[in-house]
């Protein structure tokens, strides 16, 4: 009996000592294994904000992309960045959905062209919404070697006020 008591405190004692400058998180015990920490929160795409190199709606697409959409009158152009705004390569692939309401139309996004017919930097689409009006414009493209997708919402601009009735005729 002697022998266990001593070999019990003997196994005991490393497990003792681990602790002994430690206290116990609540919770713990010698007996639960350790749960692990929970892992960093991921920054989810649209989390923070962005200056706006053209006036655009900038959204954060990944860890790795931006795209900016300038929204128009009858057409909307879409800007692709890197994760510091640099610009990078036009997708050849790209193809949109413009949602307005419960409407659906799907778009071509073809790269636009200058005056002189050299591509130009940004793609381009139609979007024929009145500017009082919602929208949204879903993007798939394949841009750094990935197949990325993002939607970027139109926001609704104040309507117009109302003209000003004429001034009543002067009488005479």
């Amino acid at each position: 009996m002697k022998r266990a008591l001593v070999l019990s405190f003997v196994l005991a004692a490393p497990v003792a000592l681990a602790h002994e400058d430690e206290p116990h998180p609540p919770g713990e015990h010698h007996d639960a294994p350790k749960v692990p920490p929970p892992p960093p929160k991921a920054q989810a795409p649209g989390d923070h904000a962005h200056a706006s190199p053209h006036g655009g709606v900038v959204v954060t697409v990944d860890k790795e992309t931006h795209v900016e959409v300038v929204f128009g009158e009858r057409a909307f152009t879409v800007y692709f960045y890197d994760a510091h705004l640099a610009p990078v390569a036009l997708p050849t692939d790209a193809k949109g959905t413009v949602v307005i309401g419960k409407e659906v139309k799907k778009v071509v996004l073809p790269i636009a062209k200058k005056p002189d017919g050299t591509l130009d930097d940004h793609l381009v689409g139609e979007l024929a919404v009145a500017a009082d009006r919602n929208a949204a414009v879903v993007i798939q493209a394949t841009v750094l070697g990935k197949a990325r997708s993002v939607r970027v919402e139109k926001p609704a601009a104040a309507a117009a006020p109302a003209p000003k009735p004429p001034a009543p005729a002067a009488t005479k």
